[in-house]
């Protein structure tokens, strides 16, 4: 069990890294001759239950929101969870 449990941490540290690296090496290679290209990210770090958030480029702001509410959500199910699993007094 172990095992399964450490390939997953692998398995999605693995996707995290590639997930960030693939759209700048994307930009790059359709690039070409063209200076056109923007790259916009919004992001969400969680600390316990307080989300801090970010969006950068134009299209930061709309990412910005998702991420916001993808956190929520997160912080909302984490806290049902916690609820449900403590011990009745």
């Amino acid at each position: 069990m172990f095992k399964a449990g450490l390939l997953l941490i692998l398995i999605g540290f693995t996707l995290a890294f590639t997930a960030v690296l693939l759209p700048l090496l994307t930009a790059t290679l359709e690039a070409g001759g063209n200076r056109d290209i923007s790259i916009s990210g919004g992001g969400c770090i969680l600390i316990m239950f307080v989300p801090i958030c970010f969006g950068v480029g134009e299209a930061g702001l709309p990412l910005m929101v998702i991420a916001t509410t993808l956190a929520v959500v997160l912080a909302t199910l984490g806290l049902l969870v916690l609820w449900k699993i403590r011990p009745k007094a």
